[in-house]
């Protein structure tokens, strides 16, 4: 019993190397990921407060005017100098539409907008420092000042906006939020800043030195190269999981039945290592075990 145990141990350790050691390596990324986050002013956006001479025209003519008969929730924010009613008319499309409260118009395009609003002021600290001769428009022209504002902001150019509707490349599951939107900037470090425009959230920031370590990371612990696999990846997961879990108790199954035998030739003394070292990793792969194999199993 105790040789079969023992031959389980060694074919299990063959089996359950290599995913092991390029989890152990992405462990070490963890800490080095974290400084060399993207720097930005704030991941906090705090709603600038509502303009009472801004409430021209009431919510109830706003949504009749454009033909809104029902919705399932609204806002009143403020972008580019203007202040706008932020109606979810469809959750489930993702229908958000933006009306001035003070003239009733619709403003094209809102939701692109105000994610690049949303963006300039997670990363500067400022979304509506305008270029001058913005704000010189009347009221009844307020959706093109606003759309002016944030379009002329200061600061470098926004290269493309991107709505983003998956976990999908750098935007992994971890960020929770859906559905997002992707804003590009014309900078050297080429930032991303991903934010979600129904609650006014910052969801993700990511550089292109940031974006080398996530794909590493992706490629080492979450084993992107199986994407293509679809659920099958965690099932292979799960299983190498399994195993390891196995390994470890078989290990220590080994160390306290068996004695092991003086330390005198090389070999031997090879093997006393590998016990005692083997013994101070086996809790740290049992929680592993566990933490890894109940998210793959999660995510399957």
């Amino acid at each position: 019993m105790r040789k079969k145990i023992y031959g389980w141990h060694r074919r299990c350790s063959m089996i359950i190397a290599l995913p092991v050691v390029l989890w152990a390596l992405s462990g070490f990324m963890h800490p080095v990921m974290t400084n060399i986050r993207p720097r930005v002013a704030t991941q906090l956006y705090e709603p600038s407060p509502i303009d009472p001479s801004q409430l021209i025209v009431p919510l109830s003519r706003a949504l009749q005017g454009n033909g809104i008969a029902t919705f399932a929730n609204v806002h009143i924010i403020r972008m580019g100098g203007q202040q706008f009613y932020q109606v979810l008319v469809d959750p489930a499309h993702n229908d958000i539409r933006y009306i001035s409260s003070v003239s009733g118009r619709h403003l094209t395009n809102g939701d692109q907008l105000y994610a690049q609003f949303l963006a300039r002021k997670f990363l500067t600290g400022s979304g509506n420092t305008a270029t001058p001769g913005a704000q010189a428009l009347s009221d009844h022209d307020c959706c093109m000042s606003a759309a002016l504002n944030i379009l002329n902001s200061k600061g470098a150019a926004i290269q493309g906006v991107e709505k983003v509707n998956d976990f999908k490349g750098e935007y992994s599951y971890i960020n929770r939020l859906l559905p997002v939107y992707k804003v590009r900037f014309n900078r050297p470090d080429g930032i991303r800043i991903y934010v979600e425009t129904a609650s006014g959230s910052y969801a993700y920031a990511v550089d292109n030195k940031r974006a080398v370590f996530d794909k590493i990371f992706g490629l080492l612990h979450t084993w992107n190269w199986m994407n293509a696999m679809g659920k099958m990846k965690y099932f292979i997961m799960v299983v190498v999981t399994v195993l390891a879990l196995l390994t470890t108790l078989m290990g220590l199954y080994i160390f306290f039945i068996i004695k092991p035998k003086k330390a005198g030739s090389p070999v031997s003394k090879t093997r006393r290592n590998h016990r005692y070292t083997s013994l101070v990793a086996s809790l740290f792969t049992l929680m592993f075990c566990f933490s890894g194999g109940f998210h793959a199993l999660k995510a399957f």
